[in-house]
């Protein structure tokens, strides 16, 4: 992974919340507990590092999804058509674990300047030092920082 990828700040990931933008942005947007700072498109309003962008490259695909129920009342003493709409928006967390046989969860610690540890706890979605991505184009898992097997079998992060 990039130096840009690695950053000191830790993951704490909130399950609800909302994106502050001052201004409407052009690009969707969406609340992601799994999103981080460091990670493309994430704190996308300045603020929250759960808001996003999503949708439209280079970000990932946006993971709400829309239900919208429609009302029609007629009243039958003039030719008035009221319609109601409401809509409901939804947030899918996305499980990005690894989990071990026993169910617990890979953790990553803090970035301590650019090198880290591993171990396994309880998992937590709303914990995102447990969420991992894959980067396919070069075959890294990376929280934060990158995983790379150690001496002996160990496990450690690095950038």
């Amino acid at each position: 992974s990039s130096p840009a990828d690695s950053t000191p700040t830790s993951p704490t990931g909130r399950l609800e919340g909302e994106c502050e933008f001052p201004n409407e942005p052009a690009v969707a947007y969406q609340w992601d507990p799994s999103c981080f700072f460091g990670k493309l498109g994430c704190l996308a309003d300045g603020i929250n590092p759960e808001c996003g962008f999503c949708g439209t490259p280079p970000f990932p695909a946006c993971i709400t999804s829309t239900t919208t129920t429609a009302t029609t009342s007629t009243t039958t003493s003039s030719t008035t058509t009221t319609i109601t709409t409401t809509t409901t928006t939804t947030t899918t967390s996305v499980d990005k674990t690894i989990k071990n046989l026993r169910g617990q969860c890979l953790v990553a610690s803090e970035d301590m300047q650019g090198e880290g540890f591993v171990r396994a706890g309880t998992c937590n979605l709303a914990n995102l030092s447990q969420q991992w991505v894959y980067d396919g184009d070069n075959g890294t898992i990376r929280n934060l920082l990158c995983l790379h097997s150690g001496v002996n079998g160990t496990v450690r992060l690095q950038t």
